[in-house]
C-alpha cells in the first residue's frame, strides 16, 4: 500500500494522517476485491523513508511510549513526488506493506468457506492495476474462476487481540477431528447474522451464525493471543475469551487499533 504524497489519489493510497489515525498500524483496510492489514514497522522498508529531525516532538513520543524510541520517519514513499509515468517502475512497489486479513475466504460462486493456506484460492496480481488485486477459486463458476471475498466475521478480545473467527471450532461445537470442507450460505436478504448459514460438507453439522452472539452462544474458544500485525502471538497467555466481531464495525477498530499503542514493540524506531 503506498503513501500519497502528491495531489491525485490512486485505489490503495493513504494520507499521512491516516496513517496515524484512522488506517495505522494494525488497521484493516477495504480495497476493492480484497481486505488487507497493514503490518507492524517491523516489516516497514526504511531505506525509502527519511527521518524526522524534530527534538521536542522526539521527547514527546517517548514520553507516550518508552525511551525504545531512537528515532522518527515518515512513511515508506517513491522519490518521484507521487506522479506514476511508469506502471512497470519499480518505484509503484514501493510502501507501507500490508498483509491479507482475514485469513479465511469465502467463494462467491460455490460457498465454498476455507484459508489461504489451503491452496485452494489463487491470488491475481496486475502490477499495472493494483486495484484489481484479488483470490480467485477455480470450482468452474461458468467457465472461469471465481471470485473469493473475505469472510466478514471474525474474534476478538478486549486485550485488543484480533483472530480469524474459529469456523471448525464453531461449526462443530468444539474441538473435533473433522476439517470440513466448510460451506457458508446466506440464506435471508437481510445479510444479519441471523441468514448466514455455515455447513459441513463431510459430517453435515450446520449452525447458524446468530448463534455465535448473545448469550446463546454455541461455541467460541478462549482467546489465542494472536497479532496478526506482528505475525506472532503474545507471550503472556490471554485469559479472555474470544468475541465474534463483523469486519468493518466501528467497535473493531477501538478494540484492536486503540490496543496497539500499548503493545511493546521490538523495533527500535518509529
Amino acid at each position: 500500500m503506498s503513501f500519497m504524497d502528491g495531489k491525485q489519489s490512486q485505489v490503495g493510497e493513504l494520507r499521512p494522517s491516516q496513517l496515524l489515525t484512522t488506517f495505522g498500524v494494525g488497521s484493516i483496510v477495504d480495497l476493492p476485491k480484497v481486505s488487507v492489514m497493514v503490518m507492524g514497522l517491523e516489516d516497514w522498508p526504511i531505506a525509502y523513508s527519511e527521518e524526522i529531525v524534530e527534538d521536542r516532538l522526539l521527547q514527546s513520543v517517548r514520553a507516550l511510549l518508552g525511551q525504545q524510541v531512537q528515532k522518527l520517519r515518515t512513511p515508506p514513499r517513491r522519490d518521484d513526488g507521487g506522479r506514476r509515468t511508469n506502471w512497470f517502475d519499480p518505484q509503484n512497489h514501493i510502501g507501507v506493506p500490508v498483509a491479507p486479513f482475514p485469513r479465511w475466504l469465502v467463494c462467491s460462486y460455490c460457498r465454498y468457506l476455507g484459508p489461504i493456506s489451503s491452496g485452494l484460492f489463487e491470488a491475481k496480481v496486475k502490477p499495472y492495476r493494483p486495484d484489481e488485486a484479488c483470490y480467485v477459486h477455480n470450482c468452474n463458476a461458468k467457465g472461469r474462476s471465481a471470485l473469493a471475498l473475505p469472510a466478514r466475521f471474525l474474534v476478538a478480545c478486549r486485550n485488543g487481540h484480533l483472530d480469524d473467527f474459529p469456523w471448525i471450532e464453531f461449526v462443530h461445537g468444539g474441538a473435533t477431528n473433522c476439517v470440513g470442507p466448510l460451506k457458508l450460505y446466506e440464506i435471508g436478504p437481510s445479510g444479519e447474522a441471523s441468514d448466514v448459514l455455515v455447513g459441513c460438507e463431510q459430517c453435515s453439522a450446520k449452525q447458524n451464525m446468530a448463534r455465535a452472539f448473545g448469550d446463546g452462544v454455541v461455541f467460541l474458544p478462549r482467546c489465542r493471543g494472536r497479532r496478526p500485525h506482528l505475525r506472532n502471538f503474545d507471550q503472556n497467555e490471554c485469559d479472555e475469551v474470544a468475541r465474534p466481531i463483523l469486519l468493518g464495525a466501528s467497535n473493531l477498530w477501538f478494540s484492536v487499533n486503540l490496543s496497539v499503542l500499548s503493545v511493546p514493540s521490538t523495533t527500535n524506531r518509529l
